[in-house]
């Protein structure tokens, strides 16, 4: 029974850990506060993560969780469902990664490959981020522009929910300032 209890209070400990990482990284990210598109940027981006980690095997954990999160753009509120649909337990993959054996060289390399991996999904990120963030400048009403506002307030990206609400809003607005020129140009016609 106790053994179960420390298990229980381990699992709530790592949940909190793995958010925390998460609502890090997307809070960095959608603040837009380094240009994640240059080398410097980056390097910013990984001293600022890197910064709240204890040791080596912590930031080997928190890379190795927030690549796939990041590369799939995942929303913290989504996380669960992710996990169920690709079989992925993050839990299971930080104590893994915790207790696994390995040399100086092996962590070495490990922390290497997840950083490259990091760096690339980060450039995905920051092309997004900027895609939306001209869209927005564009038409601040356009779904792309929506999206981006709501990404840039939560720091984090838009949930599925609230894509297909946007999606509905912008619809509405495209139609409305359809019928608004329609009339315009009727009035220009008619003078």
């Amino acid at each position: 029974m106790i053994k179960r209890i420390i298990e229980y209070f381990k699992n709530l400990k790592a949940k909190s850990k793995i958010k925390k990482i998460i609502n890090l990284a997307y809070s960095i990210i959608f603040s837009e506060k380094y240009d994640l598109s240059t080398d410097n940027g980056v390097e910013c981006f990984i001293k600022e993560f890197e910064n709240i980690f204890k040791n080596r095997i912590e930031t080997l954990q928190a890379y190795s969780l927030i690549n796939p999160i990041l590369y799939n753009q995942i929303p913290i509120e989504e996380i669960d469902n992710f996990q169920k649909i690709k079989k992925i337990d993050f839990v299971e993959l930080i104590n893994k990664i915790q207790s696994k054996i390995r040399n100086e060289e092996i962590l070495k390399a490990e922390l290497e490959l997840e950083k490259a991996k990091l760096k690339v999904n980060l450039l995905i990120m920051d092309i997004y981020v900027k895609a939306g963030r001209s869209e927005f400048e564009k038409n601040e009403y356009s779904y792309a522009g929506m999206i981006y506002r709501a990404e840039k307030a939560k720091k984090a990206p838009a949930s599925p929910k609230e894509k297909d609400e946007f999606k509905k809003l912008a619809d509405k607005l495209n139609v409305v300032e359809r019928q608004i020129n329609v009339e315009l140009d009727q009035h220009k016609t008619n003078k």
